[in-house]
């Protein structure tokens, strides 16, 4: 029987960023390199001057949690704004991580990053930071992971409407937390505890909509202070047949 070739390797996430680094052990930038990578290779080397996005983007990635948070919102197929405007910085920076740290495009479907994400290691606490987000993310998505880190503005306890709604948020994912464990163990079931709480908090914004709906029509009607009906006597029209 003839042997299977060996499957082919995905590139790493970060091969743009290797790549840089086998360029400055040589002392020389490699044909064929982006902006990007000139830049962080002059980031490196000191030879040259850098974008300050690469630098921002470098600083980034050697924070552990800076990283974990980027790395899981770009695996989530976040758009590059949404990840600026939630992380507050620029989408310049952004894009220069994507490129350089953190290239999603090597995964050519949603297989890829499973299994990318299942052979992450989790020994250290930074591991299964990093580990954890990105199962989330494919999991819930990106949103979960602002909410989740935090990197969302908490709402001021005296506007009554946006308080209403950050809790209506809260218990939105942790009902979602659910997926996330095995069906038949504590977390999951304290998870679904919350449904009921969604399901009130969905109830009571369709019940506020509809009673803010009637309080503008009530107004309406004030402000006109007269029908819209004309009796047939004020018409002036004439009635044939």
């Amino acid at each position: 029987m003839i042997p299977l070739p060996p499957p082919e390797k995905t590139l790493s996430p970060s091969w743009r960023c290797n790549r840089v680094r086998l360029a400055a052990s040589a002392g020389s930038i490699s044909p064929g390199m982006g902006p990007e990578e000139v830049d962080l290779y002059n980031f490196i080397t000191g030879e040259s001057a850098y974008s300050e996005a690469v630098s921002a983007a470098y600083t980034l990635y050697t924070l552990p949690s800076c990283r974990a948070v980027l790395c899981s919102m770009l695996l989530a197929d976040a758009p590059v704004h949404y990840i600026a405007e939630a992380v507050e910085d620029t989408e310049e920076t952004v894009m220069a991580f994507s490129r350089l740290f953190f290239d999603c495009s090597v995964f050519r479907n949603r297989l890829l990053k499973l299994a990318y994400v299942r052979q992450l290691p989790a020994s250290s606490r930074d591991e299964i930071l990093y580990k954890e987000l990105c199962s989330w993310a494919m999991s819930l998505g990106p949103d979960y992971i602002i909410w989740k880190m935090s990197l969302k503005q908490v709402a001021s306890i005296l506007d009554s409407e946006k308080s209403l709604e950050a809790i209506a948020e809260d218990a939105y994912w942790r009902s979602r937390e659910h997926r996330m464990f095995a069906p038949d163990s504590n977390s999951t079931s304290q998870a679904r505890a919350w449904i009921p709480t969604v399901i009130k908090s969905i109830e009571d914004k369709r019940k506020r909509a509809l009673a803010q709906a009637d309080d503008t029509k009530e107004i309406r009607i004030k402000l006109i202070q007269k029908s819209e009906t004309t009796s047939l006597e004020d018409a002036d029209c004439e009635i044939v047949g």
